[in-house]
């Protein structure tokens, strides 16, 4: 709720209220983002050196809601920049130690509904906060910064939620050195497919921009992001359960391909009144890809090494989702063509469940 209330009016406060560029706006996103990737790889191997993990995503989570509240200071572009990389330091800092965090706390059996249940709370989270953003900046007539400080609150409930409700797991004296994972399958062939997959992969804002390319009214455009987040949420849980029933080859087949109908029709079917359609088969996408993979990499990673290799994942769908928007928008911008991003998104999933596939070819892998 605390990150996406700030995110859902920030780029309106840096444009709006700071008269920012919006070269100056993709710069700091862009760096924000950067210091996030590396950190997630250096934070995931330092929890599994030190054997514990709570403390480094409890440091994570308060540096973060720490950092929010300047931006109610924020007077020129080099002091959000400041904000934002330190915001996200925090980010980078706890996700793959969150991560590895919840794999050590949950058996292989449960581990993609817990995976699942976790999606589905943050999506939720970001549903409310957003709504919680309109409706603050209402209340504060436009005021953003009041805003800013006032949501402040949801982070530190986050923080004492982990401070006081979180268990840590030791890892580093109950796992042998060399200990494998979980799953049977190849952890270096899954992150080719995964990369593959993000890199076809592209960011929301390309499926909001075809809806209103093909008609869709643009005072209606935020309906459909808001309905694909509710389904988000809504499926996320169950396919989890669905993971831990089919196992992870069929179950990642499931996801990529429904991934590749949703960007088929977006790209063929140029009808605005089928927009809520796809934009419903890609909440479902979302939710079953989204807490999957990251369940299934927990399980593949040697549990001894779970937080670097989680943070190596999470590297790794970083770079692929830059290249995913950076090929999108060039595609769209030289051919002229909304669907030809959709094209490619289609493609690459495609090709990423054909890798998959072989991730996991034991039969036996598929009941794991």
């Amino acid at each position: 709720m605390h990150s996406e209330a700030i995110l859902a009016l920030l780029p309106q406060f840096m444009a709006n209220v700071l008269g920012l560029r919006k070269g100056f706006i993709g710069v700091i996103e862009g760096l924000a983002d950067a210091t996030a990737s590396l950190l997630k790889i250096l934070s995931g191997w330092f929890s599994d050196r030190i054997g514990m993990r709570k403390p480094v995503v409890l440091a994570g989570y308060v540096l973060s809601t720490m950092a929010k509240p300047f931006l109610a200071l924020a007077q020129v572009g080099w002091h959000v920049l400041a904000v934002r990389i330190t915001d996200r330091t925090g980010k980078g800092i706890r996700t793959s130690v969150r991560d590895a965090l919840i794999a050590d706390s949950t058996v292989p059996e449960s581990r993609g509904r817990a995976f699942g249940f976790h999606r589905a709370m943050d999506t939720a989270g970001a549903i409310v906060g957003t709504l919680l953003a309109i409706f603050l900046l209402q209340y504060f007539a436009g005021e953003y910064r009041s805003v800013f400080l006032v949501v402040t609150a949801a982070g530190v409930l986050a923080a004492f939620s982990i401070a006081f409700g979180v268990t840590d797991k030791a890892t580093r004296s109950q796992q042998p050195s060399e200990a494998a994972g979980e799953l049977p399958g190849s952890f270096p062939l899954f992150l080719i497919a995964h990369t593959l997959f993000s890199a076809g992969n592209f960011s929301y804002a390309f499926f909001l921009l075809r809806a209103q390319d093909v008609g869709v009214a643009p005072v209606l455009v935020p309906a459909l992001y808001l309905l694909h987040n509710v389904v988000y949420a809504a499926t996320a849980y169950p396919a989890g359960a669905l993971l831990d029933r089919l196992g992870p080859r069929k179950m990642m087949v499931i996801a990529y391909l429904t991934h590749a109908g949703a960007c088929l029709g977006f790209a063929c079917w140029e009808a605005a009144m089928l927009m809520p359609l796809w934009f419903v088969i890609y909440g479902i996408q979302m939710g079953a890809t989204v807490g999957g993979t990251r369940s299934i990499a927990a399980g593949l990673a040697s549990t001894s090494r779970r937080g670097l290799g989680m943070g190596v994942f999470h590297a790794c769908e970083g770079a692929g989702l830059l290249i995913a928007s950076v090929v999108g928008g060039g595609l769209w911008d030289r051919l002229g063509f909304g669907g030809a991003p959709f094209y490619y998104g289609a493609a690459m999933a495609l090709i990423a469940t054909f890798v998959v596939s072989l991730a996991f070819k034991n039969p036996s892998s598929a009941s794991q």
